[in-house]
């Protein structure tokens, strides 16, 4: 890490001072709001809200209580352990047709497979210098700094969280194993502690590497019809709950969007909405009577070309993120100034915001994503 660096505003010389520069005040009354508002910062982090929260939570009808309690769908919260654990049926006994006189044998059944996801810590910390604090109270308090610094704070935690799950890269480094890689095109990476090379441990994908369409109705065929297969491979799996959430890149959004434009000229049919997206106020198109939002920060999977688009059907019954309870997004106690023995050069006022998080999937057969699109130039 490197040493911190005396501002001069600090060396005694008299000169011009940006008010950018100046002031501020504790702001531990802005953290019960925030830990709510993490969850509607973003499309896609919305849609995970609206399934673990309730459609009267995220439109203020009701408010969210404690909001470590959620229905277990997209979001879950767990107590203690270095990882949370799941079992996974992956096979069964075989049936056999017998005789009058014949016999059945015992058989032996394994225990079932069981997988993991460990949490890791997502760390932000903020230094102000002891003498901006002081040099900037009562007549001299030009802006709140400790205010300022922890809502910048916070919206970069918010941020990071986002494309952290999404796998993004620009997600921080070393984050855990996101979105790309837990629902990818190349299977041979180890997920939840399973190996990718068990053919029950992996997802579907289907390429789509033209969209058809074209003209004034543009209609892009190709691509609703890669839908329908990709939908129809993943509901032919056991474990499938019918409820996919399609979540792509901004071009496979507009794409799709074509489509409904197309539909909606052409035959008069209005692309009708869900209610509690439009009441979430999360944009979306209806794909087969399911959601399907977009969001900036959604990455192609892993084994896909670079600069296409791509569509995620995620099912939030078995995919989403795990939070430790006693560290979502903790801020230790707020501000922390310095005490007796640390005054002098370099004494910092301190807040430390932490969370332990992790993305995962029980169950990767009923993932899927379609993949390798063209680059929409519309997007770009």
């Amino acid at each position: 890490m490197a040493a911190a660096t005396e501002p001069t505003i600090y060396d005694g010389t008299v000169g011009v001072v940006k008010n950018t520069t100046l002031l501020t005040h504790t702001a531990a009354k802005y953290r019960p709001k925030f830990v709510e508002a993490v969850f509607t910062a973003t499309p896609f982090l919305k849609s995970l809200a609206l399934n673990a929260f309730g459609r009267k939570a995220m439109i203020g009808d009701a408010t969210f209580g404690n909001v470590t309690q959620t229905t277990g769908k997209g979001i879950q919260f767990d107590d203690g352990g270095y990882q949370f654990e799941f079992p996974l049926a992956t096979d069964s006994p075989s049936g056999s047709i017998i005789g009058r006189m014949d016999t059945i044998n015992p058989e032996y059944i394994d225990p079932m497979t069981g997988g993991a996801y460990a949490c890791k810590r997502l760390m932000h910390s903020i230094y102000i210098p002891e003498e901006h604090i002081q040099d900037n109270m009562n007549e001299a308090k030009l802006i709140s700094r400790l205010d300022t610094k922890m809502k910048l704070t916070q919206m970069q935690a918010i941020t990071d969280i986002n494309t952290g799950i999404l796998g993004s890269s620009s997600a921080p480094t070393s984050s855990p194993t996101g979105l790309a890689d837990l629902v990818a095109v190349t299977q041979t990476a180890t997920i939840g502690g399973i190996a990718s090379t068990n053919t029950y441990w992996q997802n579907q994908f289907r390429a789509c590497t033209s969209v058809g369409g074209g003209g004034e109705l543009d209609r892009p065929i190709q691509l609703l019809r890669s839908m329908q297969a990709l939908k129809l491979d993943i509901r032919s799996k056991s474990g499938s709950t019918n409820e996919q959430t399609l979540v792509g890149t901004r071009g496979a959004f507009q794409y799709y969007l074509r489509a409904a434009y197309a539909d909606t000229t052409a035959q008069a049919r209005p692309n009708q909405g869900l209610k509690d997206y439009y009441d979430a106020d999360i944009e979306h198109a209806v794909f087969d009577g399911r959601p399907f939002i977009y969001d900036g920060e959604v990455t192609v999977p892993t084994g896909a070309t670079a600069s296409t688009e791509c569509i995620y059907f995620l099912d939030y019954n078995t995919f989403g993120v795990n939070f430790k309870r006693a560290d979502y997004f903790n801020q230790h106690g707020g501000w922390e100034m310095p005490r007796v023995h640390e005054r002098g050069a370099g004494s910092y006022a301190m807040l430390l915001i932490t969370t332990r998080y992790v993305p995962f999937t029980t169950n990767r057969r009923t993932q899927g994503v379609l993949y390798n699109l063209p680059a929409n130039a519309d997007a770009s």
